[in-house]
């Protein structure tokens, strides 16, 4: 499978976050879960300032909101163990869609050969 270009790349990032609800996208690598693409998150270089501290922050409902490196990590995870799951119940499937629903988010996770969305 040829690998998407960058422009495929952000034309699917702009379209799925102008999408009444969404927050933010991410794009990760299959193989590690680093973050190819993203909107909406900040990345940990965006929010840390040289002395470590948080920058940018007003109040706690800020300082609670995750980094794009934090979601990516959790997201890479949560796929893994589902693949688990999948292998476990037949060696030949794969995932194809996960959708994880809390009370205050929603998340699709898409697994593609070389990325997820």
């Amino acid at each position: 499978m040829a690998q998407p270009s960058i422009s495929t790349l952000d034309e699917t990032l702009n379209r799925i976050s102008s999408k009444p609800g969404v927050r933010s996208a991410l794009y990760l690598s299959k193989t590690d879960g680093a973050i190819i693409r993203s909107t909406g998150l900040a990345l940990e270089s965006q929010t840390s300032s040289a002395d470590g501290t948080q920058d940018g922050y007003r109040d706690e409902q800020e300082k609670k909101q995750k980094t794009a490196e934090e979601v990516a990590k959790m997201v890479f995870s949560f796929i893994n163990a589902a693949g688990s799951v999948a292998n476990g119940l037949d060696e030949s499937d794969d995932v194809q869609l996960l959708r994880l629903r809390t009370k205050k988010t929603e998340l699709v996770i898409v697994p593609g050969a070389i990325l997820t969305l």
